[in-house]
């Protein structure tokens, strides 16, 4: 909208007179405007913090056992709401990578839990990563990825380095 070359009085009128902008992005006087921003839920993310939200209700009102006190006690200390965000983008990072070099056709997942497809036999590529040290699991044409929050970075690392190398 910032060339020279756009008639922004054209714009305006398409804004206002369109069936598909008018009164949905903008107003009808023009003088507001919104975009809808849908976010692709962190399912892993948002289970943990129901727990926790859930653990924490109970201690408030004193119902809490010692088991359930231990569970809140460990996702506060380990920030795994935390973790979990932080692994699922170096993993991300890495498929982005892997499918940009051709080694993978897709992937999918959220958290820290992915499926990578690619076109060689599962089992057999699994059972390769598998003789390298990384534990994968085989499903259908795809490979799993579900690491424990634990996992390094350097560890995460490694993962995806040595699907690279069965990969190639």
């Amino acid at each position: 909208l910032k060339s020279d070359n756009i008639d922004l009085e054209l714009v305006k009128n398409e804004f206002i007179n369109s069936p598909i902008y008018s009164d949905n992005l903008v107003s009808s006087d023009f003088t507001t405007t919104s975009i809808i921003i849908n976010l692709k839920s962190d399912i892993i993310g948002n289970k943990l913090r129901n727990i926790r939200n859930l653990l924490r209700e109970k201690k408030s009102i004193s119902s809490i056992s010692d088991i359930d006190l231990e569970k809140l006690e460990l996702i506060e200390s380990e920030s795994l709401l935390d973790r979990a965000s932080h692994v699922g983008e170096q993993i991300r990072t890495g498929l982005e990578s892997l499918q940009a070099d051709g080694l993978i056709e897709s992937w999918r997942g959220t958290g820290a839990v992915y499926a990578v497809e690619i076109s060689q036999d599962p089992i057999k590529t699994r059972n390769e990563i598998l003789s390298n040290g990384v534990i994968l699991r085989a499903i259908t044409n795809a490979l799993a990825i579900c690491p424990p929050l634990t996992i390094s970075d350097a560890e995460i690392g490694q993962v995806i380095d040595t699907m690279a190398e069965v990969l190639k």
